[in-house]
């Protein structure tokens, strides 16, 4: 039985991990871009009292993470899935509400797969008229998980590089899909807009990744020679993050390196894992600097140059990878209250260049 797909179900959300044998630092890297409609972005960390520490982005107003990672080294991110037969009505149990809860009480990335897996079997999950895909990541290891209201198929992952649009790679999902052929090809293209230029970094860095890469990637607007030109990034990307898990250190030294608003009108800023609670309100608790980003897109569009957005972020990633430098060293002398002051002024420093 095929049914009408509303549009806006078509193109939501390209999400990426990079593990440790390809990246530059040796860190494990899960990056993604947020499409949506939705504005007031900004950073939001853990309410639950006695949770483990997290920080992400999302919705300000709501407080609604749609990404993010803890101090344990678990980073999570959610992509809409295919539209589908098997669906739940709607329940308190949004996919924010689902990642936010694995993100106050797991460790790893196996734990979290099967808190997801034990929600759908008590009908704890609601998402529309369409999947979801989950993609957990912590110091060793990922899954990508696609599901439906009720089922749920897994991928491992522990090296290189993997990839997720809104398509179900896993062929036992395909059952309960009722994709068009419109939004199948969207997601094609962006998984493809993501390989090719992962594998063009590779090329010329020799066989590593790095920050820089990913955010080039994150602003990539078309695919040559497609008749489909949407992009990784497009109209409705809304915000981006960069999940950077430290495999020694990871309640220190781990790293949300974030886009509030459209990324190609702003820039990367990092957000240790260990941030103090003195952010500025432009960044989480009003959408000050989300909602600048979001007007330089309405009045330069889309394909602006990104380039004084880059040289900002050029010299924020020299300065910050310096102080996670030093703090490493501050770590192993057992010295942590001194790093966790160095980061935070790093960060502080990065967050004083936006414009």
């Amino acid at each position: 039985m095929h049914r009408e797909v509303p549009p806006e179900l078509n193109h939501e959300c390209t999400s990426w991990m990079v593990f440790h044998d390809l990246t530059v630092n040796h860190t494990n890297i899960l990056h993604k871009n947020r499409d949506s409609n939705v504005r007031g972005i900004g950073v939001l960390t853990n309410r639950t009292p006695g949770s483990r520490k997290w920080v992400g982005l999302g919705n300000i107003s709501e407080h609604l993470a749609t990404m993010g990672m803890n101090e344990k080294g678990l980073a999570v991110v959610v992509n809409s899935g295919e539209p589908c037969i098997d669906n739940n009505p709607k329940n308190e149990w949004t996919t924010p509400r689902i990642l936010m809860r694995i993100l106050d009480n797991y460790d790893r990335a196996a734990d979290a797969l099967s808190c997801l897996q034990d929600m759908l079997k008590n009908d704890q999950y609601s998402h529309g008229s369409s999947g979801s895909i989950f993609l957990f990541m912590d110091l060793n290891e990922g899954y990508i998980a696609e599901c439906s209201a009720h089922f749920c198929s897994p991928a491992r992952f522990d090296h290189g590089y993997c990839y997720r649009a809104n398509i179900w790679h896993n062929p036992d999902m395909s059952r309960y899909s009722v994709n068009t052929p419109k939004g199948h090809l969207s997601s094609c293209i962006r998984e493809m807009q993501v390989y090719s230029m992962l594998n063009h970094a590779l090329a010329v860095r020799g066989e590593t990744i790095a920050c820089s890469d990913i955010w080039e990637l994150s602003r990539n607007t078309s695919m040559p020679d497609s008749e489909n030109k949407t992009g990784v990034c497009n109209t409705r990307t809304n915000s981006t993050s960069t999940l950077e898990i430290d495999r020694e250190y990871p309640d220190t030294l781990s790293t949300m390196f974030a886009t509030l608003g459209p990324p190609r009108h702003t820039m990367y800023l990092p957000i240790p894992i260990c941030v103090t609670d003195d952010r500025p309100d432009a960044m989480s608790k009003q959408p000050v600097w989300s909602d600048a980003a979001f007007e330089r897109l309405e009045t330069q569009g889309l394909d602006s140059s990104t380039e004084s957005w880059v040289c900002l972020e050029r010299a924020m990633l020299l300065a910050y990878r310096q102080a996670q430098a030093e703090v490493r060293a501050k770590m192993r002398q057992g010295r942590r209250d001194d790093a966790v002051a160095i980061l935070n002024a790093a960060a502080k420093n990065a967050w004083a260049a936006m414009p």
